[in-house]
């Protein structure tokens, strides 16, 4: 809708007049949001895919506009990590809202997170989550006289994946641990096997 004229009928709402006549009234939010999603896309912009490209994207993908030219098919397009996602139709994409690129932000970043602690864990043979005795770690949780952020090591596992650990002169069990050092890279300076 491309109203040529607007005015105001009570002080609140916006009266929309089109080439074919007046079509009714919209709040003044409402009209800017029609008005913006019906503009063209542009570069810059992020879509949400409508029709997916075969083997490049997928139905509801949020992608971003890297390109624009006048051809039938004209934009060119980036996944949220950069990837390219292909060329489109207008049809087949719509104006993706603030809050679905923050969503798809949010997952990207949790992904980028999940991807560098697999690689961490990885580097010293272990998988995910698999602490030994020994281990230094930073608790994340609060658990009787022990808060978020001490420092200890720990001193026994258990198979509900809970852990003893010993910091501050104290032991408690705690299930939400951030590993600070294995135990293969503690030196013990008194000597003797710390396993």
């Amino acid at each position: 809708m491309n109203p040529k004229h607007t005015g105001h009928s009570d002080g609140t709402k916006v009266q929309l007049v089109t080439d074919y006549g007046k079509v009714g009234f919209a709040n003044p939010d409402q009209l800017v949001k029609a008005i913006e999603e019906a503009q063209p896309l542009k570069v810059g912009d992020y879509a949400k895919v409508v029709e997916p490209t075969a083997g490049f994207s997928a139905k509801g993908q949020i992608v971003k506009i890297t390109k624009v030219d006048d051809s039938d098919i004209p934009y060119n397009t980036q996944g949220m990590d950069g990837k390219y996602t292909g060329w489109y139709e207008a049809t087949d994409l719509v104006r993706a809202t603030d809050e679905e690129v923050a969503e798809a932000k949010r997952k990207l970043e949790e992904k980028r997170r999940l991807h560098e602690l697999e690689a961490k864990w990885h580097a010293i043979g272990r998988k995910v989550g698999e602490f030994k005795r020994g281990d230094v770690v930073k608790t994340l949780q609060e658990v009787g006289g022990h808060p978020v952020g001490t420092i200890g090591v720990i001193a026994k596992w258990e198979p509900d994946h809970s852990h003893l650990i010993e910091a501050n002169g104290e032991t408690y069990f705690h299930m939400a641990l951030e590993l600070i050092a294995p135990v293969e890279s503690v030196v013990n300076l008194h000597g003797g096997d710390v396993a």
